[in-house]
């Protein structure tokens, strides 16, 4: 076997939240939190993190996954301490079940050190292959285990696991398809504390009016946000102008505007020339560091089903169009999805119904008469769960 990649990495950095260091906490339980992966699993763990450090003691963050560096240093940013466990996933098959138990029997070996040199008290797992050695070890050295789940549907890391949890705690209700072998409790997903916090002043005042205005745009031209991250907005970068190409003098464009994130620059500069060119107001940038002002502005957003976006969605009540990514594990996109739209929260497209006619029609619907789209925005806030990262703290909090 080979020696570990990394070790345990202490910092004293002060947390420009709480004004101390990582060393100057409360004196309760030791927590780490095992995440990485997508951004999905990691910044609901840093604002967990953040909130059990504030009120209850140490958190220490236990990052794997292909963007682990980044995650660490972020980690870092925010005065946490933290230590690198790499990822085990699944083999595609047979051959290579036995290379995948040695690798995870490592990396529980290794968990089990961390967890003794760093005298952990308590384990979350926050779901992603990232986190299951170091659940693992929890189970395996008796220390009280967490699950969180982002998703409607439990992913193979938390079904792998959940049998050894003292409490599964759910973003969102579970799929009927679904039985959970652990005690669960629905808290909501953890948002970061920064969009909370600017959020909160969405009703006052003109803010949808200046936050167009600050993206160049009219104020008062209905907006469609647009977005699909770094893995799912290739087809929206396809399918906006096709609808573009689609409008002609007999059958034009319904009047509105676009604030579009096409997750590369290059696809932005394309799809700068091709609205300019059909005539359509857009702002467009490869992403945005500053999602809540987008959100602001948007009238009615076009995305995907993930479990982050779910969240940011009810938070700000914003009428919504979901097409999951086919090819999300789990088709857990799918399941969000549906669920919405049983509730008439949001209107659930699949990929392949999604059209540039069908969108047309949407957004025209919308213009006209968007009082049942904001209905339904109503809808979606109501299942807003901004004390997510509090009942998640109290729940580990609470188990001895």
């Amino acid at each position: 076997m080979t020696p570990p990649k990394s070790k345990p990495v202490f910092f004293a950095a002060t947390d420009g939240e709480t004004g101390t260091s990582s060393t100057e906490q409360n004196g309760g339980p030791r927590l780490a939190i095992a995440t990485g992966g997508t951004g999905g699993h990691f910044f609901p763990a840093l604002s967990i993190a953040r909130e059990y450090r504030r009120r209850v003691g140490p958190a220490i963050l236990i990052i794997g996954g292909q963007q682990a560096q980044a995650h660490l240093e972020l980690a870092r940013q925010h005065g946490f301490s933290t230590a690198h466990l790499d990822a085990v996933r699944m083999p595609p098959s047979f051959w290579g079940v036995p290379l995948f138990s040695l690798r995870l029997a490592w990396e529980v070996f290794r968990g089990r050190r961390l967890l003794r040199s760093l005298h952990i008290d308590r384990v979350l797992g926050m779901g992603s292959f990232a986190s299951v050695p170091l659940c693992l070890a929890a189970a395996f050295t008796g220390k009280p285990l967490f699950l969180h789940e982002g998703n409607a549907v439990l992913g193979r890391a938390n079904r792998f696991l959940q049998r050894r949890a003292r409490k599964l705690l759910l973003s969102l209700p579970l799929s009927n398809q679904q039985t959970p072998r652990a005690p669960t409790l629905l808290t909501g997903f953890p948002l970061r504390s920064e969009l909370l916090t600017v959020s909160r002043n969405i009703s006052s005042g003109n803010a949808a009016g200046e936050m167009r205005q600050k993206f160049g745009l009219d104020p008062n031209l209905p907006t469609l946000l647009v977005f699909g991250g770094s893995q799912g907005a290739d087809f929206f970068n396809r399918l906006l102008p096709a609808l573009c190409r689609s409008a002609s003098p007999s059958t034009p464009l319904p009047p509105f505007q676009l604030l579009q994130f096409t997750g590369s620059e290059t696809a932005a500069e394309h799809l700068r020339r091709a609205f300019d060119q059909a005539g359509l107001p857009a702002y467009v940038a490869a992403w945005s560091n500053h999602m809540e002002e987008a959100y602001q502005a948007a009238d009615l957003v076009l995305c995907r089903g993930g479990a982050a976006t779910i969240a940011e969605l009810a938070w700000f009540g914003k009428p919504a169009i979901i097409v999951p990514l086919p090819n999300a594990a789990e088709d857990h996109q799918s399941a969000n999805a549906e669920l919405l739209a049983r509730a008439d929260a949001a209107r659930f497209w699949r990929q392949d119904e999604t059209t540039p006619a069908r969108l047309k029609e949407a957004v025209a619907e919308f213009v006209a008469a968007p009082e049942r789209w904001q209905e339904q925005g109503r809808n979606f806030r109501s299942w807003s769960r901004p004390e997510a990262a509090r009942q998640i703290v109290d729940a580990i909090a609470g188990e001895s």
